[in-house]
């Protein structure tokens, strides 16, 4: 035979409990309603027969749990759990109803459970307002209290924006299909730059055009900014987790969504002021710096600096000009020196060349034609080409002839020309 531990047997109790019952309603009377400091709401359930012990955690509370007192008739959804420490199991409530509410309610969390599952209420689709809108937008009944409060707070704080009202039935039969159309009209409209969705107090019955899907999904899709302001304070339908905007009533609506021009005005003014006294006080301070400037050594006595950096100007420049001829000193005995050599070199460099130019004058001359004419050769032209005439076999008898002497020539006619 097992023997179980305490904790073992707990949490098969708890397996079993938790996984043998889906989430489920309970109906009973409320007693030791306990707020916590945590935000956690404490209570349990009771009949003639038996006690529930209830949670509801922070992060659950919502507008029906203010039903919660004790002697208060409730139906509850949650799940069940077992607390393994304290080996109590409990109703971890989700929803929060009163009896005798009817279906309505369960219709509402029902389809707010769905949409908020599909993302439809998720912040990160939600379409910021403008600031200043030149057009405004308006679904709701054209006679009723509602459209006259926006009519009246729009007018009193920016006369000059303009109001297109359609028209709608915001309750009983077709109302639903008849605001979605209404929403999706002006959003085709295109020169709303946002939409007020809403209607004044009343029933939940009255209010529950504003809950069915149909005008969720309008205003999901709708290109433009959507402002949820269905009844009183009090009252939350599905429309205003899905606007971009939930104003409280209708009036507040046109309170959060024209900005009061009166008001801009005097923020301007405001800041206009704030501005005016920043400069003030800038400008006095730098006309302290100025005249701390002014009593300063240096605008006291100006000249002195002047002729201070005077002083300190003449003794670089004697130092630069002293720098300056003793480098001229070194560099022109430098120069006289290389000078000096060069011209030595330059010197012998020519009487060679002489020398050379005289031996090369020598030498061609004693191969020169006129050194060989000078010692009794001549040189014989053929004429009239003056081609000179180097073999015998050249010339023919009667031909005319040049003959070149080292000094004079003479011009001739051969008589005869031998062959050998």
């Amino acid at each position: 035979m097992r023997v179980y531990t305490v904790s073992e047997l707990t949490r098969k109790l708890k397996n079993l409990i938790e996984e043998s019952f889906p989430p489920l309603w309970v109906e009973g009377e409320v007693t030791d309603f306990r707020p916590a400091h945590s935000g956690h709401l404490y209570f349990s359930l009771k009949d003639e027969y038996a006690l529930l012990h209830c949670i509801v955690f922070e992060e659950e509370r919502t507008f029906a749990t203010i039903s919660l007192r004790n002697g208060a008739k409730v139906r509850v959804y949650g799940e069940l759990n077992l607390y393994e420490k304290g080996g109590k199991y409990s109703l971890i409530v989700h929803r929060v109803y009163p009896v005798g509410v009817g279906d309505l309610s369960v219709r509402f969390e029902q389809l707010k459970q769905k949409l908020k599952a599909e993302g439809l209420f998720d912040p990160a689709h939600k379409k910021p307002i403008p600031e200043f809108p030149e057009c405004i937008g308006v679904v709701t009944a054209i006679s009723g209290a509602a459209i006259k409060d926006i009519v009246n707070v729009t007018r009193r704080r920016s006369p000059s924006t303009e109001i297109i009202v359609r028209s709608a039935k915001v309750q009983g039969d077709g109302a639903a299909y008849d605001i979605a159309a209404g929403i999706d009209e002006l959003c085709e409209y295109g020169k709303c730059d946002v939409i007020i969705v809403g209607r004044g107090g009343g029933s939940q019955e009255d209010l529950w055009a504003f809950n069915e899907e149909v005008v969720a999904r309008a205003i999901y899709r709708a290109g433009i900014p959507i402002v949820s302001a269905v009844g009183h304070e009090i009252d939350y339908t599905i429309a205003d987790f899905v606007a971009d905007l939930r104003a409280s009533t209708p009036s507040a609506a046109a309170e959060l969504v024209v900005r009061d021009r009166r008001e801009f005005l005097d923020n301007i003014m405001t800041r206009e002021d704030q501005i005016k006294r920043s400069l003030t006080k800038k400008i006095s301070e730098l006309n302290e710096r100025l005249d701390s400037f002014e009593r300063s050594y240096g605008f006291r006595k100006p000249l002195d600096i002047i002729y201070q950096k005077f002083q300190t100007l003449d003794e670089l420049d004697h130092r630069l000009n002293s720098s300056l001829t003793h480098l001229i000193e070194l560099k022109s005995e430098r120069f006289n020196f290389i000078a000096s050599r060069t011209m030595q070199v330059i010197k012998q460099n020519l009487e060679n060349a002489k020398s050379r130019a005289a031996f090369l004058e020598r030498r061609l001359a004693d191969v020169s034609p006129i050194a060989t004419l000078k010692r009794g050769y001549s040189i014989c032209f053929k004429l009239p080409a003056q081609t000179i005439v180097r073999r015998s076999k050249e010339l023919l008898p009667a031909d005319n002839i040049k003959i070149k002497f080292y000094e004079g020539e003479a011009k001739c006619k051969v008589l005869e020309s031998k062959r050998n």
